[in-house]
């Protein structure tokens, strides 16, 4: 759980007053419940509280004939107990006022000529507005050392990576007043969870460990908690606490009391995670924001590096790759005098080949020139003109870029010597039209064969009505997908969703899917559409759908099955396959590839099993 902000308020009062020691608890706790106090006769015993872990948010010092505030405050001072001070005393001489001043004490009351009732009620409002000014005060010190700690963290960029992990930990650990920590890499795919650094101190020593542990991701209990519920994770009390991924510590850890963990996201992904421990107090919203920032920067320097060493590796491999290719490259600046262009494309050219730019207006020449002009006067209508270079044929495309930071155009040059009419256009997803229109076009076949193997007339019309207006439906069900803006949805409601649109067939549907998000497009609520059509129209006696999951090797399975039996599978071996409708089944199956999940179907007795594998980065538990 994660502590409110500003939830109590902890006031040390320093009094030798009878009437002070009792009634001061009474009082504050009748006026605000949310006040926890103490009376002591010494500051030292308010530094050995503070040395334990007790909180103290306030001192309250009570001048009285005994006690005197000038000794209490350079006793304080000695002790360099740095609290919001509110003087209390039943005098206001200019003596102790200069006093009080000079010691920059908060606020004053007093209690002179009053009833406790009456200053105790104007004491809980000075303890509430003190304290939580001091808090803004504190805030605001965390902010600046936060955004100091960040501005440090960027001059790393030429830093190993295990140097910015330490770096950023030990900042964390400060920040949050945490005694412990450690920072783990995620990597989903891989189902593995490395830890990077981690503290093996306690109280007032940081110091960082380098040394890295792998642990599968699905077994690694609680430490792996923000990855697989997206969220950080609170834990008040480590050893009281019953979190159900709560498996025990590492070997050689320190002793665990309060505890933060949270996940670090990159572009929508989680690549790491990080844990605090053993704050005095809860952690709560303005640590894990602090937390975050600082491993998020860090992690987007180790990110900077590798990708400028890749894309410099990459930048040659691709130059290699294109000087080798039959086909002549070419970027062209806007202004369409600049070039770089690959071996190829500089032989057609009579350029000189080169990694540089260079100056298309020093090599005049018809193709050169048809260049310059199509740029000039730019359309996307593409040109039908060859150009002969030697005994070769060239085509010319032109493209502009209209990508971010990309502000010019390719040429591509083609050799059609032996294919005049080259066209090189494939959609992406004419595979799959095809596979559909094969699949309609041989059910369409099977409507001929009713018509002309039924005898009966009105069996015969009625089979092939039935069959046509099933291919309408499915060609309905096509159009309506569209895999493009995919988000996070609760899986049970999908589900529903896809159900409660065959409102004719009454089923029960029994699903427990707590919690369970998984990510993917409007549409996937039509495969289990598509499913729960083909078990009703296709299975006998069927009164119920059954739907489970599982969680495998950091996958989650979503197993549906129905109590109904297929008709055609009567005296088929159980192990066998059963007949399966391409149309649906099909469906069921593009719908899922769509979304980047796989669906098996499964030989239980007679009735329909359906196995959806989502993979770990598609899914997440919890909100």
């Amino acid at each position: 759980m994660m502590a409110e902000l500003n939830q109590m308020y902890y006031a040390a009062v320093i009094s030798d007053a009878k009437i002070t020691i009792n009634l001061t608890q009474k009082f504050l706790q009748h006026f605000n419940d949310s006040i926890k106090s103490v009376v002591v006769g010494k500051v030292a015993e308010i530094k050995g509280a503070i040395d334990s872990g007790e909180l103290i948010d306030v001192i309250i010092v009570e001048q009285t004939e005994t006690l005197s505030f000038n000794r209490v405050m350079k006793e304080i001072n000695r002790l360099n107990i740095d609290l919001p001070i509110i003087l209390m005393s039943d005098q206001c001489s200019p003596e102790l006022m200069s006093s009080a001043i000079n010691e920059h004490v908060d606020n004053y009351l007093s209690t002179a000529g009053r009833e406790p009732a009456d200053y105790y009620k104007e004491l809980v409002n000075l303890i509430t507005f003190t304290v939580e000014r001091h808090r803004v005060q504190e805030q605001h010190i965390l902010d600046t050392r936060r955004y100091s700690a960040l501005v440090d963290l960027a001059k790393y960029d030429q830093c190993e990576f295990q140097a910015i992990i330490n770096y950023a930990l030990e900042k964390a650990m400060e920040l949050t007043k945490s005694k412990i920590g450690y920072v783990a890499f995620v990597n989903i795919p891989e189902n593995k969870l490395t830890m990077l650094a981690w503290s093996q101190s306690a109280m007032k020593e940081c110091r960082v460990v380098n040394k890295q542990m792998d642990f599968k991701l699905n077994e690694a209990g609680l430490w792996a908690a923000p990855v697989r519920m997206g969220k950080t994770v609170f834990i008040d009390n480590y050893e009281a606490s019953h979190h159900p991924m709560k498996h025990g510590m590492p070997g050689g850890h320190v002793e665990m009391k309060t505890l933060m963990m949270t996940p670090i996201y990159m572009d929508g992904q989680i690549i790491g995670t990080v844990g605090v421990g053993n704050k005095v107090r809860e952690y709560n919203a303005s640590d894990e924001y602090n937390v975050q920032q600082l491993f998020q920067e860090a992690f987007k320097i180790q990110q900077s590096v590798v990708n400028k060493n890749r894309y410099e590796n990459e930048l040659a491999i691709y130059r290699k790759i294109l000087d080798g290719s039959p086909f002549g490259v070419m970027y062209v600046t806007r202004e369409g005098y600049n070039a770089i262009c690959n071996n190829n494309a500089a032989t057609i050219l009579g350029l000189e080949g080169s990694a540089n730019m260079v100056d298309l207006s020093k090599y005049p020449g018809e193709i050169v020139n048809y260049i310059m002009v199509r740029i000039a006067n730019y359309t996307d209508i593409e040109d039908n003109r060859f150009f002969n270079v030697g005994d070769s044929k060239w085509s010319i495309t032109i493209s502009k870029f209209n990508e971010e930071g990309l502000d010019g155009y390719s040429v591509i040059f083609t050799n059609v010597t032996n294919i005049l009419e080259f066209k090189s256009k494939i959609n992406s997803g004419e595979s799959t039209l095809r596979l559909m229109q094969g699949l309609i076009g041989n059910e369409m076949m099977s409507v001929v064969a009713i018509l002309k193997t039924i005898d009966n007339t009105d069996d015969r019309l009625s089979k092939a009505k039935e069959k046509l207006e099933e291919i309408s439906r499915f060609l309905q069900s096509i159009s309506a997908i569209d895999f493009g803006n995919p988000s996070w949805v609760p899986l049970e409601r999908m589900i529903k969703d896809g159900f409660d649109e065959v409102n004719d067939v009454p089923l029960d549907v029994r699903m427990s899917l707590p919690d369970i998000k998984v990510f993917a497009s409007a549409s996937s609520t039509r495969m289990f559409y598509e499913y729960k059509r083909l078990v009703s129209n296709r299975c006998a006696s069927i009164t119920s759908v059954d739907v489970r999951f599982s969680i495998e090797n950091g996958g989650l399975k979503i197993i549906l099955s129905d109590d109904g039996v297929h008709p055609l599978s009567y005296g088929n071996n159980q192990s066998g396959m059963f007949y399966l409708d391409p149309l649906p089944t099909v469906l069921i199956t593009q719908i899922c590839k769509g979304n980047g999940m796989e669906v098996k179907w499964l030989p239980k007795g007679h009735s329909f099993v359906a196995e959806i594998s989502v993979p770990p980065e598609r899914y997440r538990i919890g909100s």
